[in-house]
């Protein structure tokens, strides 16, 4: 199969579907190299504001599959260089199967990942493992993080305490920088992350402010006006 670079993922993912508050988040990580899944597991473990139960970790694709299958895990986490094949065909039986679940490529070839374009929207982040014990704690509380609590996109901005007791630091970051009016390219250029991860932070900050679409923007912008008064 010839593979073809995916397009910038600015296409939204159908809507997710909150975990309920009653139980941690189910993760599934499919890494054939044990020594470094154990790793991700005993970080995951001691970071005090991360809650996820670590369902298995598979270590081939078809491991992977029936683990989905098993398990219904809320997030992947994927290696793409399996025994078996490539972490890929695992991404395209969970976005057939199990549409809500979140994927975040975990990999040593992010320089040369080229995603098919019929699942990249399925692909929530892509993270090189060099950086994979900082940015995974950081992209998983972002995902299982509390959401606001909002009435609908059109509410106030909450106050910036409020705000740093909802979004993460990075995430604050590039709600600034939106709010200039940058691209997802140019806010990954900035900070130095894959435009993938720019794109999940966006999904993730819309989610906890409870806003849609270009409301999103809008957010962005009156948080600038926010900081700006204040400095």
């Amino acid at each position: 199969m010839t593979a073809v670079a995916a397009p910038p993922m600015q296409k939204p993912r159908p809507t997710a579907r909150a975990v309920p508050a009653a139980r941690r988040p189910r993760c599934l990580i499919v890494e054939d190299h044990r020594m470094f899944a154990d790793l991700l597991a005993m970080t995951f473990a001691a970071a005090p504001d991360l809650a996820i139960d670590i369902v298995e970790v598979a270590p081939s694709v078809a491991a992977g599959i029936a683990a989905c299958d098993g398990h219904r895990p809320d997030i992947v986490l994927l290696d793409l260089d399996l025994p078996d094949g490539s972490g890929i065909a695992v991404a395209e039986h969970v976005a057939a199967a199990l549409p809500d679940t979140r994927v975040i490529v975990v990999s040593g070839q992010t320089s040369t990942f080229v995603c098919p374009p019929h699942v990249a929207a399925g692909v929530d982040a892509v993270v090189d493992k060099t950086n994979a014990f900082h940015d995974l704690q950081v992209l998983l509380a972002d995902l299982c993080g509390p959401r606001a609590d909002r009435g609908g996109p059109t509410g106030p901005l909450p106050g910036r305490r409020r705000l740093a007791s909802i979004l993460s630091k990075r995430e604050r970051e590039v709600l600034a920088l939106i709010g200039q009016q940058l691209s997802s390219v140019e806010i990954a250029g900035r900070l130095g992350i894959s435009l993938h991860t720019i794109n999940a932070h966006r999904k993730n900050i819309a989610r906890k402010l409870g806003v849609r679409g270009t409301n999103l923007a809008l957010v962005a912008y009156e948080y600038r006006e926010q900081v700006t008064r204040r400095r």
